[in-house]
């Protein structure tokens, strides 16, 4: 089944198919527009055969009321993100490259639309902006950003198709070749100041640790663009971990047939686990979309058997917010995602 409503009935081959999505599409506008709502729906199919397909197609429906789309550019603002959860690697870009039509412009009249609704449409192709791989494949959870809204999330496999012959033994022999986890970034500073940033320990002004997996995000709401200023961002998390986010021992050495050589300086206290957490930043005016990859280390005490861990931060945002503008930000990590936390900067210019 697809991830439109299931009563639509649609299956992943009408993806590819004009006529059966053409039906597809319809049915879900108007489902969309019964509930007078303002929403973001991501459809697309959950499994695509990589040998016989060379697109990974998807629609982007934008309810809302006619008032608030009249001058909204949603081709210019919508944002695609996917996560691919065997190797974590995040991935966000505008879904819509090319304008094929001008936004709604603006009424030049006085008379009010009033409750009226309506709703956007979009396809697009996954595959160019999320940098599908279409050699190994995978799985890859996908999400829609409009600046404060999001999508449902979405995973889509992409594979060789049922008939594909998978050796375990080679799968296992790959795992056990993985390289220890990078070093953190952005590396601690050399200076021994409590107010430097970043830092992996909690803060007071750090949120609550969660209580099982997710991660929790603060951050100073506004700060003015010049040199000298900062705006942090205190998260803290609790996350699954496999054999690859483990600190190696200091004395590991690199099993035979490895690609490493030796291991990262991992400074002291050397942490028991090296978590990735991309940041994605989307612009009000200039969408972007901004991204920071972390990598946070956790100093819990894991044992052998442990399969979670936790950790906080606190890291300077400022440098990545390139124009005075409001931001929303979002966290991502495996099947965690946190957000949208609002934040701006202004200019220097603009202050009173």
């Amino acid at each position: 089944m697809t991830h439109l409503d299931p009563q639509l009935g649609a299956s992943d081959d009408d993806f590819f198919t004009y006529d059966s999505l053409l039906d597809a599409t319809e049915a879900a506008r108007r489902a969309i527009l019964e509930k007078c709502q303002e929403s973001l729906v991501l459809a697309c199919p959950s499994s695509v055969n990589i040998k016989e397909r060379d697109a990974a197609p998807a629609l982007a429906y934008y309810a809302a009321s006619l008032k608030d789309m009249l001058g909204f550019d949603f081709q210019e603002a919508l944002q695609v993100t996917a996560v691919h959860l065997e190797s974590g690697r995040v991935t966000v870009r505008r879904a819509i490259t090319k304008k094929d039509r001008p936004p709604l412009p603006p009424s030049t009249d006085d008379e009010d639309p009033g409750d009226a609704y309506t709703c956007e449409t979009e396809g697009f192709d996954m595959r160019p902006p999320l940098q599908l791989d279409w050699n190994k494949g995978g799985s890859y959870l996908v999400t829609l950003l409009l600046r404060d809204k999001t999508s449902q999330r979405v995973t889509v496999r992409l594979d060789k198709g049922p008939g594909a012959f998978k050796d375990p033994e080679v799968a296992a022999f790959l795992e056990s070749l993985q390289p220890p986890p990078a070093p953190v970034f952005p590396a601690l500073p050399e200076e021994d100041d409590p107010e430097a940033l970043p830092r992996y320990q909690a803060g007071e002004l750090s949120p609550e640790l969660p209580s099982e997996a997710g991660i929790a995000l603060t951050a100073q709401r506004v700060a003015v663009a010049r040199a000298g200023q900062r705006l942090p961002v205190h998260g803290s998390w609790r996350l699954p971990i496999t054999a690859k986010n483990r600190v190696p021992a200091p004395d590991t050495e690199p099993p035979k047939d490895a690609t490493w050589t030796e291991l990262p300086e991992y400074g002291e206290p050397r942490p028991a686990a090296i978590v990735p957490i991309s940041l994605v930043i989307i612009g009000t005016e200039l969408a972007g979309p901004f991204k920071l990859d972390l990598r946070v280390p956790s100093y819990d005490a894991l044992g052998p058997e442990a399969t979670e861990a936790s950790g906080s931060f606190t890291v300077d945002l400022l440098p990545n917010l390139p124009v005075p503008q409001t931001y929303f930000l979002y966290a991502f990590s495996g099947e965690q995602m946190a957000g949208p936390v609002t934040l701006a900067t202004v200019a220097e210019g603009d202050l009173p």
